[in-house]
């Protein structure tokens, strides 16, 4: 066995990380490139998109969709108005477009952090409620991790499990003992809750949050607007 590739005895694990290109989410990236990405491994990186309630510059294609009508009532005259509101989508130009700037944003970490991804790799954009997407995409995927970030609370540690970790190849070379209270986001409750696939929330810590959002900034520079 070569000397040069010491972590190809670890077996090859399917990391799913939900990405929305905010500070903490970013952190977590940042994070699970440096420390759980090993040669051969598969890191898919989902980034949902909600649908926008006002409509963005009008050089942006779109797909518009009528909501339900909102029931107003006016509590002195009790007259009773209906609004219909738009709900703008973006199309699959604007997807594309998000899907080859977190691509550029992922490989140029990887490179940093003097990992090869080669075509390991795979980014997903979609339209809809992140939560109930990573969940249904990483079963079908057959992920053996999820990851997502979260936004900082307090002075705590800064990495907690959904559960006793399966993972040989991350347990072989981490020991971490997290307790379960620190999950407490309503994305990362509703994945720990339904996925049934270990989960790993990333908790930036105050301390770095300002950090991350100054690297942030610097790597969508480089790589492309957000969007």
């Amino acid at each position: 066995m070569p000397e040069h590739l010491p972590t190809s005895n670890y077996p090859t694990d399917h990391i799913f990380l939900g990405y929305d290109e905010t500070p903490h989410s970013y952190y977590a990236l940042e994070w699970t490139i440096a420390n759980l990405v090993k040669p051969n491994d598969q890191l898919t990186v989902f980034n949902a998109r909600n649908k926008a309630e006002t409509p963005p510059p009008e050089d942006t294609q779109l797909v518009g969709e009528y909501s339900p009508p909102v029931i107003q009532i006016d509590p002195a005259s009790q007259n009773v108005t209906y609004e219909e509101e738009i709900i703008y989508d973006l199309s699959w130009r604007d997807r594309s477009e998000a899907k080859e700037r977190i691509t550029r944003v992922v490989e140029s970490l990887a490179r940093e952090k003097g990992k090869n991804l080669r075509r390991r790799l795979v980014v997903v954009v979609d339209i809809g409620d992140a939560k109930s997407h990573i969940v249904k995409l990483a079963r079908n995927l057959s992920a053996t991790l999820i990851v997502v970030g979260a936004r900082p609370r307090g002075n705590t540690c800064q990495v907690g499990f959904s559960q006793p970790l399966y993972m040989p190849s991350f347990s072989k070379r981490h020991s971490m003992r997290v307790p379960r209270s620190l999950i407490h986001t309503s994305t990362s409750t509703y994945i720990t809750k339904y996925a049934g696939i270990p989960s790993l929330v990333i908790r930036t810590p105050p301390e770095e949050i300002e950090q991350a959002r100054k690297n942030l900034e610097v790597k969508m520079a480089e790589c492309g607007s957000a969007g």
